[in-house]
């Protein structure tokens, strides 16, 4: 047995920090831990020890938390020292009842949501004018709000991008769509997980595709940038892994595909339990035909990181949680971005080159502005389990989650904050 480092994690029993250690077990990488109260406790942590280790390479050992008070109940806004990028629950109602959701949605209804007076006084300046930060508004199903388009408009007045994650039940509201638009809204993330109803069953508890498919037409429409978000579940949808970054790159206003492998976090009602950053990986180079291989994420990963030193920031840093890849589009078919690093992949390519220098403004500004339509942005985002929380990893975060009293990493909110009331009683 190897043992990789040393970290800390959370009895799933009484959400005790605990020491912990991450170690190589039957080819995995598992996470033992030991609560003063419950005992030792092993839990698989990462599928594919060399893929942990190839990403563990990248992403070095940067650790930013080792204290956690947001866990002890003491006031503390770090998170927010290296990240633009702010998400606050607006509330925890919800418009479905979804087998799986990572919120927990209408499980917390008894906790207020905060008042948009509340959450405008909570934000701080922005540091910059030239790079204003991002508040992504989550829930819950923020569109059950009856005030969200005066939200977006003083988050818009307070210097904020805002985003809206949203189930997409009133995005086919025409009026309701200009309503949005005129506010200030251009970026929505579309809970979307494939084509077929038999799986949107399955984990969102009702069969929305056809609804689907009508709210990203009228977005687009509307100018909406469109970030597809598709909970990934091995053996069920996963095998729409081509269909989907087909379908991203079919649409010019589609800029995002984002996989969230299915983790046992929060509610997560179905028969299999975890599907594995490895097992995604090795799916899309399945049903990609090898167009998207595993190295070719790493190979971003590490070029991204250059890029983040260069330029410091600190959207650029890398996890081994959150594996992105750049993909271009020739109007037929799609390639990794960094495989032009490779000079004989290149030469093929070479009509390319001036597009993409053209481009670089623009996809470095990402946040802002209207990406060009022959980039894609495609991320794999595995959600730690309840049960498996390394929390010095979660603490390298890129989005800071929104309470009263703290800005926490997106993980630890939902595991281990959220049940206590992020606003007050």
């Amino acid at each position: 047995m190897t043992v990789l480092r040393t970290t800390q994690t959370l009895c799933p029993t009484c959400q005790t920090v605990c020491p912990a250690e991450l170690h190589v077990q039957t080819g995995d990488v598992w996470i033992r831990a030991d609560c003063p109260d419950h005992g030792p406790a092993n839990h698989r942590y990462w599928k594919d020890a060399e893929l942990f280790e190839q990403l563990d390479d990248v992403v070095g050992d940067t650790v930013f938390c080792t204290t956690f008070e947001c866990l002890k109940g003491e006031p503390c806004d770090r998170c927010l020292d290296k990240t633009y990028n702010v998400m606050l629950e607006v509330t925890n109602a919800c418009n479905l009842d979804c087998p799986v959701c990572c919120a927990d949605a209408n499980s917390f209804l008894a906790h207020p949501d905060p008042t948009i007076e509340e959450i405008i006084a909570r934000l701080p300046e922005p540091r910059s004018k030239l790079k204003r930060p991002n508040l992504v508004l989550f829930g819950g199903e923020p569109t059950v709000r009856k005030d969200l388009p005066e939200l977006i408009e003083a988050i818009v007045a307070k210097g904020y991008i805002p985003r809206l994650a949203t189930n997409g039940v009133r995005m086919t509201d025409e009026a309701y769509l200009k309503r949005l638009r005129k506010a200030g809204l251009k970026w929505v993330i579309l809970q979307f997980d494939g084509f077929d109803d038999d799986v949107s069953e399955l984990i969102r508890g009702e069969r929305l595709q056809a609804d689907k498919r009508v709210a990203i037409d009228r977005m687009t429409e509307h100018g909406f940038k469109v970030q597809l978000g598709t909970m990934m579940v091995k053996g069920v949808n996963t095998k729409y892994a081509h269909d989907l970054i087909q379908f991203a790159c079919n649409h010019d206003k589609i800029f995002w595909l984002s996989f969230y492998p299915h983790s046992a976090q929060s509610r997560a009602n179905l028969p299999t339990k975890e599907t594995y950053t490895a097992d995604m990986l090795d799916e899309i180079e399945q049903h990609t035909s090898g167009r998207i291989r595993p190295k070719d994420f790493v190979a971003t990963m590490r070029l991204l990181k250059r890029l983040g030193r260069v330029l410091r920031s600190p959207n650029l840093k890398q996890k081994h949680s959150t594996l992105p890849m750049i993909l271009v589009w020739d109007g037929t078919d799609y390639f990794p971005l960094v495989r032009l690093l490779d000079p004989r992949f290149a030469v093929r390519h070479l009509g390319l080159l001036p597009r993409l220098l053209a481009a670089l403004p623009k996809v470095l500004r990402y946040q802002e502005q209207y990406t060009p339509e022959f980039l894609k942005f495609l991320i794999v985002e595995k959600f730690h389990a309840d049960t498996s929380i390394d929390l010095e990893e979660a603490s390298n975060c890129h989005m800071a989650f929104m309470t009263k009293d703290h800005f926490v990493p997106f993980d630890l909110f939902n595991i281990a904050y959220k049940q206590d009331g992020a606003w007050g009683s």
